[in-house]
């Protein structure tokens, strides 16, 4: 009989004592070593029974193994105590990777290590020197931000196991502090939850602007944006503390160490000119946040846009929405903008603003705009649980939505591929405003539907932890992600007051609209260039245009309207003639405003489903950079094959979904 208690543990270690087997052999063993475990680490004597391990296979060697709930482990993949030597392994975990033996080894490798640090060193090595060890087996490459966060991290806790504490060295996923702070980290490594993670939402981000080429922002992270400081679709981030990018990267980033809600779709709108700051406010912008605002409120529905996150503050100290008009100079404007903001929160969307980052200077309670009339406005605390001394804060008998989250030290992804800390609500909001994403795809999951912002805010602050300010001698909320879900699915679960609501039917393809073919033709006079036309045109392009190569049918529309669907129209291109580009509304303005000389407006094409619907398959615009203003729509394997070996072709997101 095994003496494993799940073959996928004693898989994972016999792979472990493959991996030990080759390294042991290698000429970087001691320098790992000391890599992993300082200069006071005894190399010769661990080596020694390293080697009779592999070579006896005698389990007795090493520690015992015993699975424990994951609740047990405070959520952990697995652990090491000292205390009675033994290793520890999460039930869940186990269970959820039965065919992933390479992470099971990875944690089995991270505890190991933990063991051997204790065996042969004299202190304690400092940082997650288990984690590092199991990297260096491994020959996992490590940046120099992953490997100076592991080389800090205390992961250190105490577990109770049959009546007895333990203290221990645990293996998480990669710990954001923030993040455990929040109660993200725990939410992940909860296998009721650990799906949860924003997926089908969208999130808008009014900022200075986003690095949509970032390898953490970039398509599909990224799905569409607008720039309304230039008044263009290219809302690239010019701002000189990479402002935008860095607070979009927390919403969103599909890393987790950056991102709080890693599948959610992230709009980009930039409203914030390039020397934007927390302490350099201008006016000029409230008239694009403004506008970004009647964006989102007209695109919404077509882009499943569930919140609104905007670090923004005038550092202003205005305890009612009505302080606005204070200020005579911008009353107007702001008026205007909070009455977009009432409508949005009407349609389903949630607005979190930062509260402003003035309180040293100013000490009295109240937060800027457009926090003051938000659904919820952030403060911000540090991640050692204090409220920070500059944060802004306001009573929440004046705010409902008061709500403090991580805002000091924030690491987050900035503009060239790279990452950076920063502090301030600004980036206290990105953490509520993934959280939102995170609830409401728990309440769709466990209820069939989404919350209301009113019901959104009630749960984050109910479930949130209090945090004291002895300045106002007030308690405050403060984010607490795990709970907040958890609290989703309880009610779903146990509220028999009234009956569950029916689930929306899935909307049914419109399969007697969509079926005019459209077909593709590659000029040959321009190559790389593509039309697209109905069978009409595509007989006269057969007959009369030799220069012109027909690739067949690219896919199906429907050309009377109906429900689900979205006008598309045809611009000619003027710059390359035989070349042309479908657009929906807001393009179609766009084009209209401000290409006039460049496109030529040929009316209505036909309609498609939108880009949200669920319905058809989506199709990716293509931008060809070596005949500007050209495009090729694509799908499937053709659309991977343009991603991965045609440089020339920039991607710009999901045009439209059709039938094929």
């Amino acid at each position: 009989m095994s003496y494993f208690s799940h073959p996928a543990i004693e898989q994972a270690w016999q792979q472990t004592r493959s991996l030990l087997a080759d390294w042991i052999d290698t000429s970087t063993t001691d320098s790992d070593l000391f890599s992993a475990f300082g200069n006071t680490f005894n190399n010769e004597t661990a080596l020694v029974l390293l080697q009779r391990w592999i070579t006896t296979g005698d389990i007795g060697i090493l520690p015992p193994i015993e699975v424990l709930p994951a609740a047990d482990l405070n959520y952990a993949l697995g652990a090491y105590s000292a205390d009675n030597n033994t290793i520890y392994l999460s039930d869940e975990f186990i269970a959820q990777n039965t065919q992933n033996s390479d992470l099971v080894t990875s944690v089995l490798i991270e505890e190991l290590g933990h063991f051997l640090d204790n065996k042969f060193n004299d202190t304690d090595a400092s940082g997650d020197e288990g984690a590092l060890f199991s990297s260096l087996i491994r020959d996992e490459e490590l940046d120099e931000v992953t490997l100076n966060r592991i080389k800090q991290e205390d992961d250190t806790t105490h577990i109770v196991v049959d009546g007895a504490n333990f203290v221990v060295e645990q293996a998480l996923y990669d710990i954001n502090p923030a993040f455990d702070l929040i109660g993200l980290t725990q939410l992940r490594n909860d296998s009721r939850f650990d799906d949860i993670d924003g997926t089908g939402f969208s999130i808008a981000v009014i900022d200075s602007g986003i690095d949509y080429s970032h390898p953490y922002l970039e398509y599909p992270q990224y799905w569409t944006g607008y720039d309304f400081v230039n008044d263009d679709y290219y809302p690239l981030d010019d701002n000189s503390n990479s402002h935008g990018t860095h607070v979009s990267g927390t919403v969103g980033a599909s890393n987790e160490y950056y991102g709080v809600a890693t599948d959610v779709k992230i709009i980009g709108l930039k409203g914030l000119e390039s020397d934007y700051t927390p302490f350099n406010y201008f006016s000029s912008n409230d008239y694009h946040i403004r506008d970004a605002l009647q964006w989102v409120l007209d695109y919404h529905d077509e882009y499943n846009i569930t919140a609104v996150n905007m670090s923004i503050a005038d550092n202003e100290a205005l305890s009612a929405p009505s302080d606005i008009y204070n200020d005579l100079s911008r009353s107007s404007i702001l008026e205007e903008t909070w009455g977009i903001v009432e409508q949005l929160e009407a349609e389903g969307v949630t607005v979190i603003s930062a509260a402003g980052n003035n309180y040293d200077l100013n000490p009295v309670q109240g937060v800027g705009s457009p926090g003051i009339f938000s659904t919820l406005v952030a403060g911000s605390v540090t991640t050692a649980d204090f409220i920070a001394y500059n944060s802004q804060r306001l009573d929440p008998d004046y705010h409902s939505g008061m709500l403090f989250a991580p805002g000091v030290d924030i690491e987050s992804t900035i503009i060239g591929g790279g990452y950076n800390v920063l502090s301030g609500t600004s980036m206290a909001s990105p953490h509520i405003a993934g959280a939102v994403a995170l609830l409401q795809e728990a309440a769709v999951e466990f209820g069939n539907r989404t919350l209301s912002p009113e019901e959104v805010r009630d749960v984050l602050v109910s479930t949130a932890e209090e945090v004291y300010d002895i300045d106002t001698n007030l308690y405050y909320p403060r984010l607490n992600v795990y709970n907040a879900v958890s609290e989703v699915q309880s009610s779903f679960e146990t509220d028999n007051s009234e009956p569950e609501p029916t689930p929306e039917p899935e909307p049914e393809p419109n399969e007697d609209l969509l079926d005019t073919d459209i077909f593709r033709f590659q000029n040959n006079s321009v190559p790389g260039t593509y039309i697209y036309v109905g069978e009409s045109e595509a007989r006269n392009i057969r007959e009369n245009f030799d220069n012109f190569s027909e690739e067949g049918i690219a896919f199906q529309v429907a050309v009377e309207p109906g429900d689900d669907l979205m006008p598309m129209y045809r611009f000619k291109s003027e710059v390359n003639p035989g070349t042309y580009v479908f657009v929906g509304e807001r393009e179609k303005e766009n084009i209209q405003e401000n290409f006039a000389s460049s496109f030529t407006e040929e009316g209505l094409a036909f309609y498609t489903y939108g880009v949200d619907s669920g319905l058809g398959t989506s199709f990716s615009r293509f931008q060809n950079t070596t005949q500007p203003g050209t495009y090729l729509f694509a799908t499937g394997d053709e659309r991977e094959n343009i991603r991965e070996n045609f440089p020339n072709f920039i991607e710009e997101g999901t045009a439209f979904s059709v039938d094929v």
